[in-house]
């Protein structure tokens, strides 16, 4: 394992040795022959070559790969029939009625009687994938129907086979929306899938990207209904609207295939529990939206639930309906001295990249990527100078738009002192066919004259005044929007590196407001 002397074999060898722990799917011999030049020039000393390879080595060694030959010729290669199998569902089904844990139960209103007539609804209801979470069928987890899961149990089809079988019902309804009144509703919500750098996001608060559930637990609880609210997500979140708005609250995590081990806890069986509540937060739960940092024996550590919190049955509840919904401290952002940041590779707190259309004019893109609710516009990752820095957005034609909106309101009215300017690099795939606008808050400027008239398909930066928008009626004190584009026709554009300046950037090309 050693590179003494670095020639370009024995540099490949020890480098190949090692590759495979790192993260280059498209370009890793280009990596390879770079690390190799880097080590004979000295950039990269021979001693970290040794260390990284040896670690791996040894790890391999531990594990007897070199001894178990190569896995399309082990045991059991191709038996699909073991991937899945019985054995397997019930160990996976135990892992979920053990991992729940529960946060809330007023009244001790769980578990329920099966044999209640029960609406089973939210976002996540009847959704194999979105319970799966990313790194499962497709990297992000995302494109998937429940269909392409053979054997595998949305927890509305668990929750069914329950109630039915005790002489209950159930009804299934996304929306919240209902033919017989229920006595109780189960509203199983959570974040859509994701994996590594789209998932990241810059601050706790869950209802900012998907506010429709907290909208249905609001309805339900005007109309009397109980709630129980099953948490699907891969992190703690601020929830405290959800939380309050909700009879019971639990977190189930990624439960995956088997979504029976929710239904396993939740219903009574023969009037006794019929699995206990096991599970504890191995994480402590945020008290506020910004809580990102929450370690144990902190002089400030204050969270909402410590780490190793969960109730059990027997546990009283004393938690209330009066949790704080304020989710930030303060009124607005403090902002640097010289620029803002909105979009570098991915939204950049406190703002978030929404699109919309007349099915829904707020639609959350969860890493920034994603399609309208009526399908008008569509945004995906591409690369321009790095792995999906930046965002390619197709306007499909019909009214819709691509925006960046803040949790809550920044100030930049400095800049507009310093003679500042909204900058971003720009790709112009496909011209547009309709009007194009661009907005800062309530200010709006026509952006038809640089579309139609710069060269296509090259990157340029751009730089356009705050006056611009200043004089077009935004108000800059306490923006909102940094920025959005939005059409009634249809156009291909890519965008990256978006930021608000304190002073115009040399090298950029100025847009004409006039």
């Amino acid at each position: 394992g050693q590179v003494k002397g670095c020639t370009n074999q024995s540099c490949a060898q020890a480098i190949n040795a090692g590759v495979d722990m790192l993260m280059a799917p498209a370009d890793w011999k280009e990596l390879i022959k770079n690390t190799i030049e880097q080590v004979k020039s000295g950039e990269i000393s021979e001693s970290r070559i040794d260390d990284a390879v040896t670690r791996i080595l040894r790890v391999k060694l531990r594990a007897r790969l070199f001894e178990k030959g190569l896995p399309s010729a082990r045991a059991f290669v191709g038996d699909q029939e073991i991937v899945g199998s019985l054995e397997h569902r019930k160990v996976a089904r135990q892992a979920v009625r053990e991992s729940l844990v529960l946060l809330k139960n007023k009244n001790k209103i769980l578990p329920l009687d099966p044999k209640l007539n029960v609406l089973v609804t939210g976002s996540g209801a009847h959704d194999i994938g979105r319970q799966s979470g990313g790194w499962s069928l497709t990297w992000q987890g995302t494109g998937n129907q429940n269909s392409d899961f053979p054997g595998a149990t949305s927890i509305y089809d668990a929750i069914e086979t329950t109630v039915t079988k005790a002489g209950g019902s159930s009804e299934l309804s996304l929306t919240g929306n209902f033919n017989n009144a229920p006595d109780v509703a189960i509203v199983v919500f959570g974040e859509t899938p994701y994996a590594e750098g789209q998932g990241d996001i810059f601050n706790l608060l869950y209802n900012w990207k998907y506010p429709q559930d907290l909208e249905l637990l609001k309805r339900l609880k005007s109309q009397n209904i109980p709630a129980i609210s099953v948490f699907l997500t891969g992190r703690p979140l601020w929830m405290n609207q959800e939380i309050n708005n909700s009879d019971a609250f639990v977190v189930a995590w990624l439960p995956g295939s088997e979504g029976a081990g929710v239904s396993d806890v939740l219903f009574q069986k023969s009037g006794n529990v019929n699995y206990d509540f096991k599970g504890r937060l191995s994480f402590s739960w945020p008290n506020d939206a910004s809580d990102a940092l929450l370690n144990i024996g902190d002089k400030d550590y204050k969270p909402l639930f410590q780490y190793g919190y969960g109730l059990s049955y027997k546990d009283t509840d004393d938690l209330g309906d009066d949790l704080s919904e304020t989710p930030f401290p303060g009124t607005t952002v403090p902002i640097p001295k010289d620029k803002l940041s909105i979009f570098k590779g991915r939204s950049v707190s406190p703002f978030m990249n929404f699109v919309g259309d007349t099915g829904n004019w707020k639609y959350f893109l969860n890493g920034d990527v994603g399609r309208s609710v009526g399908g008008l516009v569509s945004v995906v990752a591409i690369d321009k100078d790095i792995q999906e820095d930046s965002r390619q957005i197709i306007f499909h034609g019909g009214d819709s738009n691509y925006y960046f909106q803040a949790s809550k309101p920044v100030d930049i009215s400095k800049f507009l002192k310093t003679k500042g300017v909204l900058k971003f690099d720009l790709r112009i795939d496909e011209r547009p066919n309709n009007e194009v606008n661009l907005l800062m808050g309530e200010g709006k400027m026509n952006f038809n004259d640089y579309l139609n008239l710069a060269e296509i398909k090259k990157w340029t930066t751009l730089s356009i005044k705050l006056k611009c928008f200043k004089e077009r009626g935004a108000d800059f004190s306490k923006l909102y929007m940094p920025l959005a584009m939005a059409t009634f026709g249809s156009m291909k554009v890519s965008i990256a590196n978006i930021e608000i300046l304190a002073k115009p950037l040399k090298g950029s090309k100025s847009v004409d407001c006039n």
